[in-house]
């Protein structure tokens, strides 16, 4: 997948594209949309990773890495009070 050779060689805009290209044309994956949301994190935009993670886990709510990605998202946009109940039901 192109997505992931990009994100793997650090052209994070280029790896968001190509993982919201993909949702274009599937959007009930849940792994593209985990795998764009660290892509966002990595570019700090939080409140979009957190936003996938969330669609993610609406898709598989026993997909591990989206919890705990949503779960870093939300610590990045300080939500602390949500983050220090649920990271320990979400990982």
């Amino acid at each position: 997948m192109k997505g992931n050779e990009c994100y793997r060689a650090g052209e994070y805009e280029e790896a968001y594209a190509c993982y919201s290209r993909s949702l274009a044309y599937d959007d009930s994956n849940a792994v593209v949309y985990a795998n764009r949301a660290v892509v966002s994190l990595r570019m700090d935009h939080f409140e979009s990773a957190e936003e996938d993670c969330s669609r993610a886990i609406a898709l598989n709510s026993n997909y591990t890495k989206a919890y705990s990605r949503r779960g870093n998202a939300k610590m990045r946009l300080g939500k602390y009070g949500e983050v220090s109940g649920r990271f320990r039901l979400e990982c």
